[in-house]
C-alpha cells in the first residue's frame, strides 16, 4: 500500500467517530449552533450534529439547542444507545468481523502498515496479538475508540447519549436506522484495508485534529467541517471516496427521506446525527433545501 505524506486521510478516523458512534444555509461560519430548524407547513424539525465522543466540558449546551430540544415532541436518533442489545452486537461482530483459522490481519497489510501497527500496540503498552484476529473494520473502530479514550473523549459524554438519557420517559425516542444496518454497512466497507492504513497512519495526531473538529462543530462551521472532514481527505488521497459514499452518503439520503416523513406527517422532532451527516452539497441539511424546505441554522 502506498503511504502518502501531508496531514492526513482525516475521514478515515473523524467519520467513524462522527458517523458511529454544504454552500447553502448549510455553510454560515458565522452561525453559533451545529443546529438546524426545518419547517414544512404542517410542522417543525430541528437537526442537531452530534459528537459521539466528547467531554464533560462541552457541556452546558447552548440555550437555543435546549429551548429547540423541549420544543419538539420526540427525539430521533440514530440508533438509540439506550436500547442496544449488546449481546446481540458482540456476536455479530465476533461471526462476521472476526478471523477463522490461521488468517489475521498481518495477511490484509503491508509489512511497513502493520510494523506501524506494532509500534501503535507498543506505545499503548497493549499486545499485537490482540488485534490480530480482527478484520479491517472492527480493528479501524478499536483503535479509534481507544484513542479517543486515551485523548479524554468518553462516549458516555455523547451528545446523542446526552439526549437519549434527557428524553427519558418524557418524549419518545424514534430511530432513524438499526444497529444491525450500521454493523453490516461498516463490515462491508469498499476498501476497509485502506480505512485501517490511515487510521493506524494517524494515529498520533488524534488528540490535534480532534480538537480541531470540536472547535468547528462548537463554531456550527458546517464549511469548515466539510473542509475537514470530506473535502481535504477527497483531495488527498481519492480512494476514499467509495468509503465516504458507504459511511456517509447513501446514509443521507436514507436519512433525509425518513425525516421528510417526519415533516409530511406534521411530527414535530428533535433529529440528533453525527454531525458530518449534515454538511456538504450532499449533507442532509443541503438535501432538504433541495426539496424546498424552509431551513435556517441557529
Amino acid at each position: 500500500m502506498r503511504m502518502n505524506g501531508g496531514r492526513g486521510c482525516r475521514a478515515a478516523v473523524f467519520c467513524l467517530a462522527l458517523v458511529l458512534l454544504g454552500t447553502s444555509s448549510a455553510g454560515s461560519a458565522a452561525a453559533k449552533n451545529f443546529l438546524w430548524e426545518v419547517k414544512s407547513d404542517k410542522a417543525t424539525v430541528y437537526l442537531f450534529g452530534s459528537i459521539h465522543y466528547a467531554k464533560a466540558d462541552m457541556y452546558p449546551l447552548d440555550a437555543a439547542i435546549e429551548d429547540a430540544f423541549a420544543r419538539s415532541d420526540s427525539l430521533v436518533l440514530e440508533i438509540n444507545p439506550l436500547k442496544i442489545d449488546q449481546a446481540g452486537l458482540a456476536q455479530q461482530i465476533l461471526a462476521e468481523g472476526m478471523y477463522t483459522g490461521k488468517r489475521t490481519i498481518r495477511d490484509d497489510l503491508s509489512p511497513e502498515v502493520f510494523a506501524m501497527l506494532e509500534e501503535y500496540a507498543r506505545g499503548a503498552g497493549l499486545p499485537v496479538e490482540a488485534f490480530l484476529n480482527m478484520k479491517p473494520a472492527v480493528l479501524t473502530l478499536t483503535l479509534s475508540s481507544l484513542e479517543f479514550t486515551r485523548q479524554g473523549y468518553d462516549p458516555q459524554q455523547g451528545i446523542d447519549l446526552y439526549f437519549a438519557r434527557k428524553a427519558g420517559d418524557s418524549k419518545p425516542i424514534l430511530e432513524l436506522e438499526t444497529v444491525k444496518e450500521q454493523l453490516d454497512m461498516l463490515l462491508n466497507l469498499p476498501d476497509a484495508s485502506l480505512l485501517l492504513m490511515y487510521t493506524i497512519r494517524d494515529l498520533a495526531r488524534v488528540g490535534e485534529q480532534i480538537d480541531e473538529i470540536v472547535k468547528l462543530w462548537k463554531a456550527g462551521d458546517a464549511d469548515g467541517m466539510d473542509e475537514a472532514m470530506i473535502g481535504e481527505s477527497l483531495r488527498e488521497e481519492p480512494r476514499v471516496a467509495p468509503i465516504l459514499e458507504k459511511i456517509l452518503f447513501e446514509r443521507n439520503v436514507t436519512m433525509t427521506e425518513k425525516i421528510k416523513e417526519h415533516l409530511s406527517a406534521g411530527r414535530s422532532c428533535f433529529v440528533v446525527v453525527g454531525a458530518a451527516h449534515f454538511v456538504g452539497d450532499r449533507g442532509i441539511v443541503r438535501l432538504l433545501e433541495k426539496e424546498g424546505y424552509r431551513v435556517r441554522q441557529f
